[in-house]
């Protein structure tokens, strides 16, 4: 399927980073995927858009 969502971040300087998910993909692939500067990705690399 091509649905696709808007993802926010907050960083730890309280700025928002937003990306476009793709369904399927994990929040670790879009970070990685839209080079967003997050320290640390910790317990969300399990979490996935279905």
């Amino acid at each position: 399927s091509d649905e696709k969502m808007i993802v926010h971040f907050i960083n730890r300087d309280n700025e928002k980073l937003t990306a476009v998910a793709k369904e399927g993909e994990s929040l670790l692939d879009v970070v990685i995927n839209h080079n967003l500067d997050i320290d640390g990705f910790g317990p969300v690399w399990a979490v996935r858009f279905v």
